[in-house]
């Protein structure tokens, strides 16, 4: 049985654990947050901001995260960026101090499943590839 409060690391991840992830209440938890979050986007004021763009090491990139943050703080885009870099690898209960990869197990079985759930068109409405193919 698979322990939800900490994932495998990606060395240990196997197919199966999506799978079995896949059927969880926090499985459907996240994806009714996704579709609350997806319909809160089309709101006027509200701005997407990525984690992949947050945590970039790529200036330019975390710029336009930071520009939103600083908006909606009313603070300067340099102390947006400040915060952005003190919060980058604080500890938590998903950190492994690197972005994950899902090459290695994200199989069509999973791909499928993952379709199935809607979640490819939640990937899309959320600002990213529906058709996403993870690298490994």
């Amino acid at each position: 049985d698979m322990n939800i409060r900490k994932f495998p690391d990606s060395s240990e991840l196997r197919s199966e654990y999506l799978l079995n992830f896949f059927t969880t209440g926090m499985m459907f938890f996240l994806l009714a947050c996704a579709r609350a979050y997806a319909k809160v986007l089309e709101e006027p004021f509200v701005r997407l901001v990525r984690f992949e763009d947050l945590t970039s090491p790529d200036r330019e990139t975390v710029l336009k995260p930071a520009h939103a943050i600083a908006e909606l703080t009313e603070c300067s885009v340099e102390t947006a960026l400040k915060a952005l870099k003190e919060a980058d690898g604080v500890q938590t209960l998903t950190y492994s101090g690197r972005h994950s990869k899902l090459g290695a197990f994200w199989t069509q079985e999973v791909e499928d499943k993952f379709c199935e759930l809607g979640a490819d068109v939640l990937n899309e409405q959320l600002g990213y590839s529906r058709s996403y193919t993870p690298q490994s």
